[in-house]
């Protein structure tokens, strides 16, 4: 995954070009593209978001209350 910063790139969605900036949010392309992109110097590798697990363990109620329930 990348992320323009400098510069445009015509990103092909559904047969329609997209132009991708800087202010665009960040995309896939092939890796061997990618790389390209990043080696001119006008993109740069962004690290893909992660899926959070639907339970978060910090949210979960931990031992009783002060009512002691």
């Amino acid at each position: 995954m990348i992320k323009m910063i400098k510069g445009v790139y015509g990103l092909k969605i559904n047969g329609a070009i997209k132009a991708m900036t800087s202010r665009s949010a960040p995309f896939s392309l092939p890796a061997s593209r990618e790389a390209e992109l990043v080696a001119a110097g006008v993109a740069e590798y962004i690290e893909e978001p992660q899926t959070e697990d639907k339970e978060d363990p910090e949210n979960e109620l931990q031992g009783t209350n002060s009512a002691g329930y």
